[in-house]
């Protein structure tokens, strides 16, 4: 089963609060504080599901919380602050980065392209160093700050909620474009998929679209498990340095896919695409 975006919504805490624009939210609702200056991800849900909010709030104190403790770096978009009191859904805030994701750039040339690329690199190669699996490397949580600059949001967020709300069950990613066959097949997460998914963000953005975009999920998917993404043809706008980066991390053995330091280390030597 795909996952879907459930449409109850029972956040009364954003109520007078500014809609920020997402294409993305299956836990959270997110609504931009203008005299804060922050984004609020506010938990989806009704606000008659106790159990439901004792369980997240809990998994934000004891796990998400002590990981955001030792995460700090340039390229990751830092959690400001997780408030988890009685009186409110638990809700996460985050600085806004008002350019949008790093797709949603008109008129970027290719070497700012290539420049934030690698920036995600650095940034998911640090969050690997810290034993971090991010779970959900998509073009959504791939940010733009206003100078420009590329940053990772939501680290391993995606993966305590899927863990939270599914159990053992593991239904096939809403963002299964960007996935390896391992974690469609069996749901299998880590760093090596962190890899893989962060070369099909590559591809969206030398591409201008996502891969396999015509495919209607189920079809994409069984594309996936049996092929993985390296069937897909080179665009022009990637030169053959990077193609050949790009399809050692899309190997179908995450055994055989390099590490992120790897990647970034490979990148360095890169100067245009």
């Amino acid at each position: 089963m795909n996952e879907r975006v459930d449409s109850q919504r029972g956040s009364e805490i954003t109520k007078g609060l500014k809609p920020y624009p997402s294409r993305g939210g299956l836990y959270w609702d997110i609504c931009a504080d203008s005299h804060g200056g922050v984004l609020l991800k506010v938990l989806r849900c009704q606000p008659t599901d106790a159990s439901y909010i004792k369980h997240v709030a809990s998994m934000c104190e004891n796990k998400l919380r002590p990981m955001c403790s030792k995460m700090s770096h340039d390229n990751i978009v830092p959690y400001k602050a997780i408030r988890t009191d009685n009186s409110s859904l638990p809700r996460i805030e985050l600085p806004i980065c008002k350019k949008g994701s790093i797709v949603d750039q008109e008129g970027s040339t290719s070497a700012t392209k290539l420049a934030q690329i690698k920036q995600v690199a650095a940034g998911l190669s640090y969050l690997h160093a810290k034993g971090i699996t991010h779970g959900n490397i998509c073009s959504n949580n791939m940010l733009i700050r206003d100078d420009d600059v590329a940053c990772i949001s939501d680290p391993a967020l995606d993966i305590l909620m899927r863990r939270l709300r599914y159990g053992a069950y593991k239904p096939i990613p809403a963002t299964w474009c960007y996935k390896p066959p391992e974690e469609l097949r069996d749901g299998t997460v880590g760093h090596k998929a962190d890899v893989y998914s962060w070369t099909s963000v590559v591809y969206e953005v030398f591409c201008g679209q996502q891969p396999y975009h015509g495919y209607h999920y189920g079809r994409g998917i069984v594309t996936i498990i049996e092929n993985g993404h390296r069937t897909l043809d080179r665009p022009p706008t990637i030169n053959h340095e990077l193609w050949k980066i790009m399809q050692k991390c899309w190997r179908l053995n995450p055994n055989d896919r390099p590490t992120m330091l790897q990647v970034e280390s490979e990148l360095h030597e890169l100067r245009t695409v």
